[in-house]
């Protein structure tokens, strides 16, 4: 791959077969875990993402532990899972700063 940001950005229009609309987040998840072996550590936005995903996915095992107490004081799981990525990073980002 020589220029992986045109790989990610740009794709094959034509793929019709072995592309799931979701394999994008599937590269997200494995960077975060790549970036927090490496630095032992994550930022305010993979542990939002992380959260969202397994909010969304029904994968607890993914929940940064950081974060998951302080979502049940705040809000229900359903209210959580019905959110856009988008909403759901404007409601609870606030929170961890």
């Amino acid at each position: 791959m020589r220029h992986p940001t045109n790989f990610f950005k740009h794709g094959n229009p034509k793929l019709k077969d072995g592309y799931h609309p979701r394999s994008v987040e599937i590269f997200v998840l494995d960077s975060i875990n790549s970036y927090n072996q490496i630095f032992k550590r994550l930022t305010t936005n993979m542990v939002l993402f992380l959260a969202w995903t397994a909010i969304q996915d029904k994968m607890p095992k993914l929940m940064p532990k950081e974060i998951e107490s302080m979502l049940i004081q705040h809000f229900s799981w359903d209210y959580l899972a019905g959110l856009t990525r988008p909403d759901f990073f404007a409601k609870v980002a606030p929170l961890l700063n």
